[in-house]
């Protein structure tokens, strides 16, 4: 029976990570630590990203705004320093933005279980790129696909960007489907086309961290999977969003 419920069932969270810069205690401290941005800096955002993982007992997390090896990462390749040090040993890494060598910041899956059939899908946008990256997780046999991605500041380019991932997720022909990500908005009319297709799990405020007035991240599901709890955990302050967190049924 205990086997039975753990293939049934997954703890699965989301966060924007804002690279490790860490800026926790209010809009000043964007100020302080913006040389962060471009500059080596410390782990703490990372540690206390490894200690929610392994006090949610997470089985699946996904990013925004994680920091590949870079200058500013300090050569540390953060999906890495959180893989080994925590259950979650298969990565999968997207990158979105890199400059030189000093910036790798990208979007990220990382698992227990094994992850399979990669891809990225650029979206539309006149700013900054923007990607969804998609994998297949095997859940002991159950095959669950996982969507992550983060969308721009224009309201004009989300509308064309959550076009493109709501045309990928009616061709994906798997029945579970998890897509979560920075959206970057708290219109829920520029979601619809999504909220047509998958189930919005409702959340919190999440941003910003030190005071939450605003929905920025989301966690949608399919029919197929049941949400029995979820939560924005305010105690886990390594960013200036709050993480996602659900536990889900696989019906």
């Amino acid at each position: 029976m205990n086997k039975i419920m753990k293939k049934k069932s997954l703890t699965i969270a989301h966060s924007n990570l804002q690279c490790g810069v860490n800026a926790t205690k209010g809009w000043w401290h964007y100020a302080l630590l913006s040389w962060r941005y471009f500059f080596p800096h410390s782990l703490r955002a990372a540690h206390r990203t490894k200690r929610f993982i392994n006090d949610e007992l997470l089985d699946v997390i996904s990013f925004s705004e994680i920091e590949g090896i870079s200058f500013r990462s300090g050569g540390i390749d953060h999906m890495q320093y959180l893989a080994k040090r925590t259950g979650l040993k298969y990565v999968r890494f997207f990158a979105t933005h890199r400059v030189r060598g000093i910036i790798n910041q990208g979007n990220a899956i990382m698992s227990k279980y094994p992850i399979k059939r990669l891809q990225e899908h650029r979206l539309p946008g006149a700013g900054q790129s923007r990607f969804l990256g998609s994998c297949e997780l095997d859940v002991n046999g159950t095959a669950v696909a996982y969507f992550v991605t983060h969308l721009g500041l224009s309201k004009k380019d989300r509308v064309l960007q959550i076009k493109k991932i709501s045309k990928i997720i009616a061709q994906t022909k798997n029945e579970h489907i998890i897509l979560a990500g920075d959206f970057n908005t708290i219109d829920h009319d520029e979601l619809v086309p999504i909220t047509k297709q998958l189930q919005d799990i409702p959340f919190a405020e999440n941003y910003p961290s030190w005071n939450p007035t605003r929905t920025l991240d989301y966690i949608f599901v399919s029919k197929a999977l049941t949400v029995e709890d979820q939560a924005v955990l305010t105690s886990a302050r390594f960013s200036d969003h709050l993480p996602l967190r659900a536990k889900i049924k696989i019906d």
